[in-house]
């Protein structure tokens, strides 16, 4: 113990040897030197300038010297708070506040301090190594035994947001798709976001990895972002589904929250009239096919999926809608006979595209036993095909 305070007094003495060097002795360091706790606090709190930065570092230097002697106290925990928040940023001093931050943290187990500690010190990382520093602080404390306490878990994430690389994306992508976490959600989907722009391929390479009971919860996050541009969001958004897809039509797992998911996504699709996707979409439809037929998907269901596929006019469209219809023409007489309400939606959606491809199944509609209203809007439908 000894040579503890032998060690925290040398120390102390070099700093005051420094600080009254470059301050000529002012009111302010002699108070700082020669007063309390509280005292020390104070001269900080009243300096200004070069002098403020000065006294911020002294009392840095002083809670670590002592933080682990005088842990729970009130006075030591408000000169960290003070000492931190009057540091500035200086051009090649930057590293060594960083590490004696970084020291303080780890010294003091006042959670005031160590918030404000979390908080400010991406501020001072201005190159890859200082980053670095940082990132290894935050993902070791995230990943820390123990119980740790909230604010310093949200300071954590929002820090990797702001000097986070790959393996930090990887690390909140992975923490975040793991399950709601009410306490933390806000700031890690943030820094989460934050990220996703910043390394965009990666992202996309980390969504189309992902289990399809995992992608709801990135989806949701993308689709109210207004932080990721509609392109991106668009792309993203398009692997999903493409996941989605790939999935249940190897594994045919047409759980509820699969087929949810699936209807989301072509809904958001749709909503956003994204052309691009128009492949995938048709895809979406022959699947979803199978899953009315068996049972998986309600005649509404359905009929909203027809929906959301006409949107995107196209032939391929055009082709798997009147492909469909094709298919309940067929049936029409025997104990499978085809709902007329979602026969009326087929052929809605195909007058609207107005593709001629449709023109032999619509015209088959009104030489079968359909009720007047679903041949009337044959006749509608026929009508407004583009030739």
């Amino acid at each position: 113990m000894a040579a503890m305070y032998k060690k925290t007094a040398i120390a102390l003495i070099a700093s005051v040897a420094f600080s009254l060097s470059c301050a000529e002795t002012s009111e302010l360091v002699l108070k700082f030197v020669k007063g309390n706790i509280s005292e020390k606090t104070s001269a900080i709190r009243s300096a200004e300038g070069s002098e403020k930065t000065l006294l911020a570092e002294m009392g840095l230097d002083f809670l670590d010297a002592n933080a682990s002697i005088l842990t729970g106290d009130m006075d030591l925990s408000a000169l960290g708070i003070a000492s931190v928040l009057s540091l500035e940023k200086s051009p090649g001093k930057n590293g060594v506040i960083i590490e004696k931050l970084i020291s303080v943290f780890r010294k003091c187990t006042d959670t005031n301090v160590r918030t404000i500690i979390l908080d400010k010190l991406p501020d001072f990382a201005s190159d890859e190594s200082e980053m670095a520093l940082v990132r290894e602080l935050s993902v070791g404390f995230l990943e820390s035994e123990g119980e740790k306490p909230a604010i310093l878990v949200k300071n954590s994430f929002e820090a990797l947001g702001k000097i986070g690389n790959q393996d930090s994306l990887a690390l909140l992508f992975k923490n975040y798709v793991s399950g709601p976490q009410p306490l933390y959600d806000s700031e890690m989907g943030k820094s989460l976001v934050a990220l996703m722009n910043k390394y965009k391929e990666e992202t996309l390479n980390l969504v189309s990895s992902l289990e399809i009971s995992k992608i709801s919860r990135i989806f949701e996050l993308v689709k109210n972002s207004s932080e990721i541009t509609k392109n991106y969001q668009m792309d993203i958004v398009e692997n999903a589904l493409s996941l989605t897809l790939y999935t249940m039509e190897n594994q045919q797992d047409f759980s509820e929250e699969s087929v949810r998911l699936q209807m989301s996504l072509v809904e958001f699709i749709a909503d956003e009239k994204w052309s691009h996707a128009t492949e995938l979409v048709a895809r979406n439809f022959t699947l979803s096919k199978k899953e009315y037929d068996g049972g998986f998907i309600s005649d509404d269901d359905f009929i909203k999926t027809i929906r959301f596929t006409a949107v995107l006019k196209s032939s391929k469209i055009s082709s798997a809608l009147s492909d469909c219809l094709a298919g309940f023409n067929g049936a029409v007489g025997s104990d499978a006979r085809p709902s007329e309400q979602v026969v009326l939606a087929l052929i809605k959606s195909l007058g609207d595209l107005g593709d001629k491809t449709a023109f032999d199944n619509l015209l088959y509609v009104t030489y079968l036993d359909y009720s007047e209203d679903v041949v009337n809007a044959a006749r509608v439908a026929l009508a407004s095909l583009k030739w």
